[in-house]
């Protein structure tokens, strides 16, 4: 019988964690629920009111190279390649005798994406505690079958894919209590694919602002865009649009990613002058606020796969937070949320010119009333709302 005075959860991504907003959340969430938390992960303590932190070491010097991580996906079996670039970065107390469920410190181990499943699977349950109530959850965030574009080196695919095969394989796992995804579409695909159990759907909401929406000026129309600045999640169309559009309309760019990223943005966009404005990013807390400046949010995420199709990103909560409106596509979880709600404009196509001629047709009152919207709808789409989900997901009290 587990008699300690508080549960214990050891929270673990193969990620920054101070910088990751899902696994900041879940951190929270527990420990405003009275639970003792622990991470395993890369970086820095992740919260200040984190118990202990377990970082994972350095990857050694050798193994930075391309050439000789190569040779070791070619002649090494997976579950090696594994420890050898990864499993070996773990710290010692936190990899136990293998395969044994036996009285370990924590009613819960809580595994974000699957970087690290084949840890959590060998070493996990002996490190859940002896109570009946102790688990394993997984959140798989996004869809993960390996699916390499046309682009992808034919080297990288004979090396990757089956190590990849491997480690999705490990989703539909017995050992694994319970799972969960951000969005519908991504639930149905991981129960049919491994005939499981329906993950539960938390959504990537932050927490409630206290904030009001500010008056469009029709003369000056505030498009943004915050995020990394990846050409796959139609920043290239974005700039197409821009050359297209009204005189009324100013883009700003807020970016994060490479540095590689920015400078190409910064490249493309130099023919439009001061009609796209670059601002510095701001910590994850701040954004609604530096949001709230803005008009509308542009998430427009061509669907070339299945996460693009299915797309949830933080950045659609974080607009309805800094109470603008969004503009997106036909992406069904935003679009649900954009047809209840009325907080934003669905374009018809996934073209720069359908991306245009939209909102070349959008009026200021229908900005307007999408700002006011989001404004109505923040106190429904924040992480109070998605906490209470998840503590009912990873204590066991709803099964979905």
């Amino acid at each position: 019988m587990n008699d300690r005075p508080t549960k214990a959860a050891l929270v673990v991504c193969y990620s920054n964690l101070a910088t990751d907003p899902r696994v900041v959340r879940q951190i929270d969430w527990l420990v405003g629920a009275g639970w003792q938390v622990d991470t395993l992960g890369l970086g820095p303590t992740p919260r200040p009111d984190v118990r202990h932190h377990f970082p994972m070491t350095e990857l050694p010097r050798l193994l930075t190279s391309s050439l000789i991580r190569g040779v070791v996906h070619a002649l090494l079996p997976k579950p090696t390649r594994f420890d050898v670039l990864l499993g070996s970065r773990i710290p010692a107390q936190l990899r136990p005798r293998r395969g044994v469920r036996g009285s370990g410190p924590y009613d819960l181990v809580l595994v974000n994406d699957i970087d690290l499943l084949p840890w959590a699977l060998a070493h996990g349950p002996a490190l859940v505690s002896d109570d009946p109530g102790a688990r394993i959850h997984l959140d798989v965030h996004e869809y993960h079958r390996w699916a390499p574009s046309p682009e992808t080196p034919f080297a990288t695919r004979a090396l990757m894919g089956g190590y990849h095969r491997w480690t999705t394989a490990m989703i539909g796992s017995p050992a694994i209590t319970s799972r969960s995804t951000v969005a519908d579409g991504i639930a149905d695909l991981y129960a049919a694919d491994f005939g499981i159990d329906r993950p539960s759907i938390v959504r990537n909401s932050p927490g409630y602002v206290e904030l009001a929406p500010r008056a469009v000026d029709p003369e000056r129309i505030e498009l943004v865009y915050h995020g990394n600045a990846e050409m796959a999640r139609g920043l290239d169309l974005l700039i197409d649009a821009v050359r297209l559009l009204d005189e009324r309309y100013h883009l700003n760019l807020m970016l994060t990613g490479s540095a590689d990223g920015r400078a190409r943005l910064r490249e493309l966009t130099r023919d439009l002058g001061d009609r796209v404005e670059f601002h510095d990013p701001v910590p994850m807390a701040d954004v609604p606020a530096k949001l709230n400046a803005f008009d509308l949010e542009v998430i427009f995420y061509p669907p070339t796969s299945p996460n693009f199709l299915h797309s949830f990103p933080n950045k659609f909560f974080e607009a309805v937070q800094g109470r603008i409106g969004v503009v997106i596509g036909g992406s069904p979880s935003m679009e649900a949320i954009v047809r209840r709600y009325g907080n934003g404009i669905i374009v018809d196509g996934w073209t720069a010119a359908d991306l245009a001629r939209t909102l070349n047709e959008t009026t200021v009152d229908r900005i307007d009333a999408a700002k006011r919207a989001a404004d109505a709808c923040a106190h429904d789409l924040n992480s109070d709302v998605e906490g209470a989900v998840f503590l009912r997901e990873v204590t066991g009290e709803v099964r979905r």
